[in-house]
């Protein structure tokens, strides 16, 4: 029996042997780990597919796509893509680990996808929650509500303008894309489209917690960025909310605990200010667009 078979089979009754300490990577895809929660093997029930870490020895079973391996985002994850990239391509792509909407983008197809990938961050499993909105309409279409890790995507339907709410405190990856139409090899740009940039409206620096000065934002579209690391005291919660004055309802812009830096796209024209509760040291800047 040639070497390759007799790693397989191996590989196979190791599974059986530690199927208590398995970790569920997606709904047929397995990791196997050893005692020190390492990861010694993958089997992918989609592609059959068995994927030796530690050996480096590679036997691909499969009749669909060959697995791809992305440590870029700063947490492990071993991603399989069992369908043809040359159908789809990316919009949009967002990374944090904090609330925030996004900025609008345009889909050209009638259908397409929202994928994800997020993992629990220091403070263990939390709500990841995906919610899609078609303006003008405020009704949210939920994408995505899992807590702790998970993979996944969901195809979505109807072209047009859309922005994303993500409400998660745990580190994640959301990336939009479009299927292409049958026979087109190449993105059709809109032409005549004026490019807009971002301009900044106001800003504050500091280290406590304070009420921001009225400011007027000209455009439907704008933005609030924030950078705040942990002080003296360590890390500590950092909130900012929007008012929109006469409205006393508060709009939650960004809660998170300790280092972070990101941003969050808000709706609107008109008269604002922000209250911005923390102890620690941040720079946060607004921004409209047009």
């Amino acid at each position: 029996m040639s070497k390759k078979y007799i790693i397989l089979l191996v590989s196979i009754l190791l599974f059986l042997l530690v199927f208590v300490n398995q970790s569920v990577i997606s709904k047929t895809i397995y990791a196997i780990k050893d005692p020190d929660d390492n990861i010694i093997a993958i089997i992918d029930f989609n592609c059959i597919s068995i994927d030796l870490i530690k050996s480096g020895y590679i036997l691909e079973y499969f009749y669909g796509k060959k697995p791809v391996r992305d440590t870029s985002q700063g947490f492990q994850n071993i991603m399989y893509n069992n369908t043809d990239t040359s159908l789809w391509y990316i919009i949009s792509r967002w990374q944090g680990k904090s609330t925030k909407n996004t900025e609008t983008f345009r889909i050209p197809t009638n259908e397409w996808r929202i994928s994800w990938n997020t993992e629990p961050g220091e403070y263990g499993d939390m709500n990841f929650i995906i919610s899609a909105y078609k303006p003008p309409s405020n009704l949210p279409d939920v994408v995505a509500n899992v807590i702790g890790r998970d993979r996944d995507s969901s195809i979505m339907r109807g072209a047009g303008d859309y922005y994303l709410s993500i409400n998660t405190a745990q580190q994640y990856e959301i990336v939009v894309e479009a299927k292409r139409e049958t026979g087109t090899t190449a993105v059709k740009e809109e032409s005549g489209t004026a490019k807009t940039g971002w301009h900044k409206v106001a800003g504050w620096q500091g280290k406590s917690t304070k009420n921001t000065e009225t400011f007027r934002i000209p455009t439907n579209e704008w933005r609030i960025s924030w950078n705040t690391e942990p002080g003296e005291y360590g890390d500590m919660n950092f909130i900012i909310s929007a008012y929109k004055p006469p409205s006393n309802l508060p709009d939650v812009v960004a809660n998170v605990i300790g280092r972070d830096r990101d941003s969050s796209i808000m709706r609107g024209a008109g008269d604002y200010y922000l209250s911005i509760n923390t102890a620690q040291q941040y720079e946060i800047v607004v921004e409209a667009k047009y």
